[in-house]
């Protein structure tokens, strides 16, 4: 009997093992969030997964329906990736993504990624919640405007001056934003406050309704933002917090952007010297050799396409044209995702040159593949950006150019640009620096284009428990491409563990 037994629970195993592969091709529709919603309050409705679990795994999701509605009903998708089979952990981290405008890709692709990002990447001992932010990928209503996304790729891939892009995709923006009511654009749905408290609902209702005894926050980029507004007031029950590319609330990057900017080519220059990796002409001068060489004759550039497309039937390869500003955007893309400063200093003496080999070209189309996000919201970026800044001002646009003559053409600003805010009918509320008096880990790259390392730490200090872990690299969203990084931050997120000192540097 005993023999028996062991032999059947052998060959159960093998069948759900067969089986497992076979159930996960099958695809699962996302459950409507359309129902009627409470008169007043938040309200949560658990409904069934729209992916399939591994056998080893499991996952719940559900909708949250936040107090703050509009015209249309508001309703956000909550994904829980459970650390556990039988039970939830007691304690649970909430992801909080980037952009503004950006999702949490939940649809079924992605949750192997997740699931790598939180048992191999990050080492998480608990639960991890996803969620997509108002107006982003699975919540509804959802802010599209493909017209305008497909009109600034192609501009980008035509080398459009500046004055083109802006002449065209303004007007294709505010036609996509007509579509949200006045009223909603004027008074800030679509914006960080707005979003701070949608945050402090789901962080009640993963305790309340789901029984969490302790919720971390983990935000990345625009993330850390949200975080930072979400807990300016005392929040019951949240208990460490992880800022990776902090982004602070109060904190008007562009027009201080071309000083950064500076202060980071030269920062890079000096680390890369002293490992010897960049010997000759500075970074910052080698990219003014490459970018008035193309401003006299602009290059185009094959971009390799990527499997998927490649595999279309007739299929004809793009082409960038490769102006200064294509290379100004381009040479900033590479530094946030990470490319190694001594890779990039040869690459600009090849570009001093007027060289771009099959390196530029793999790089050119990693950069237009991004702009290719369907699950990025334009729409949505716009609206909480214009929100939160105060109106870009002419003098300050003035003053980046008479401070850095090189860049005077790719900084050049059509008074189109200047309006746009008002075009779309969003009345500015510029948001203020508070505190965060959780324990914080703060991670960030020295050498970040997107959110520079510098102006976060002077507004950091303020914080009451902050610990910091400043990698001599670049790169933007640092658990994802350091392994000393994420190890620090799943180490804090489970146990408040300090962070190292210092991480290797990266040539």
């Amino acid at each position: 009997m005993k023999k028996f037994l062991i032999i059947a629970v052998g060959v159960l195993m093998l069948v759900v093992i067969g089986l497992e592969p076979v159930l996960r091709s099958f695809r699962y529709d996302i459950e409507t969030a359309q129902l009627e919603a409470p008169d007043s309050g938040r309200f949560t409705r658990s409904v069934s997964c729209w992916f399939g679990d591994g056998w080893l795994e499991r996952s719940e999701c559900a909708w949250l329906y936040p107090s703050q509605q509009g015209e249309a009903m508001t309703a956000l998708p909550v994904v829980i990736l459970r650390s556990g089979l039988l039970t939830r952990s007691e304690t649970a981290t909430v992801y909080l993504s980037g952009g503004p405008g950006g999702s949490s890709y939940l649809y079924e692709e992605a949750m192997p990624w997740w699931r790598d990002w939180m048992q191999q990447r990050m080492g998480l001992d608990h639960d991890l919640v996803l969620y997509d932010q108002r107006g982003t990928g699975y919540a509804t209503p959802r802010l599209d405007c493909p017209e305008y996304d497909a009109a600034a790729r192609r501009l980008i891939l035509e080398g459009a001056s500046i004055d083109a892009q802006w002449k065209e995709t303004v007007p294709l923006l505010e036609a996509c934003a007509a579509e949200v009511p006045q009223a909603e654009r004027r008074e800030g749905l679509y914006s960080t406050a707005t979003a701070a408290q949608d945050l402090r609902e789901l962080v009640r209702a993963l305790r309340e309704e789901f029984g969490y005894r302790e919720v971390h926050v983990y935000g990345v980029s625009y993330g850390t933002r949200l975080a930072q507004v979400a807990l300016a007031e005392p929040l019951e029950g949240v208990g460490r917090i992880v800022l990776d590319g902090f982004y602070p609330a109060g904190l008007e990057l562009i027009g201080r952007f071309a000083d950064d900017y500076a202060k980071l080519l030269a920062a890079a220059q000096t680390q890369c010297e002293a490992q010897a990796g960049c010997a000759g002409a500075s970074l910052r001068s080698l990219l003014a050799e490459a970018l008035q060489r193309l401003a006299a004759q602009p290059v185009q550039i094959a971009l390799p396409a990527f499997e998927d497309a490649a595999a279309e039937v007739g299929a004809q390869p793009e082409t960038l044209r490769l102006t200064p500003e294509n290379l100004f955007a381009l040479v900033e893309a590479q530094l946030t995702f990470g490319l190694p400063v001594a890779e990039l200093h040869a690459l600009l003496q090849q570009a001093a040159r007027g060289e771009f080999d099959a390196r530029w070209e793999e790089l050119a189309a990693d950069w237009v593949y991004t702009l290719d996000d369907p699950e990025f919201s334009t729409l949505s970026m716009a609206l909480i950006e214009c929100r939160d800044n105060p109106p870009l001002r002419r003098e300050a646009v003035a003053a980046a150019i008479k401070a850095h003559p090189d860049w005077a053409a790719l900084m050049h600003t059509p008074d189109i640009a200047f309006e746009q805010c008002g075009r779309l009918g969003v009345r500015p509320q510029p948001l203020r620096s508070s505190v965060i008096r959780q324990p914080t880990l703060l991670l960030a790259a020295e050498f970040d284009p997107r959110t520079p390392t510098v102006p976060a730490l002077e507004q950091a200090q303020g914080f009451t428990q902050l610990q910091t872990l400043v990698l001599p690299r670049s790169g933007h969203s640092m658990t994802d491409l350091d392994d000393c990084a994420a190890a620090a931050a799943g180490a804090f997120l489970n146990t408040g563990a300090a962070p190292p000192e210092r991480c290797a540097a990266m040539p």
